[in-house]
């Protein structure tokens, strides 16, 4: 099992939970050929812009791209 998490607070959390979980922080540097095959994803939707860009208009990150790609077609 892996995830992948780049929010302290969220990291400390997983660690304390899972500890056999093993961490490879940010989802951009993740390759498919480096990493375990999944039977579940999960993902939040704070990476969606949508929270920051009142503050942050030049804010950009698309996770759900990642996603899509991360599942393969059936």
């Amino acid at each position: 099992m892996w995830v992948s998490e780049i929010e302290p607070f969220s990291i400390r959390v997983t660690t304390k939970l899972l500890p056999d979980v093993k961490h490879l922080e940010d989802i951009n540097s993740i390759h498919e050929d480096e990493t375990e095959p999944v039977d579940i994803i999960t993902f939040g939707s704070l990476c969606t812009g949508i929270v920051y860009y009142a503050q942050f208009p030049d804010f950009y990150c698309d996770i759900f791209s990642h996603i899509l790609l991360a599942i393969p077609a059936a």
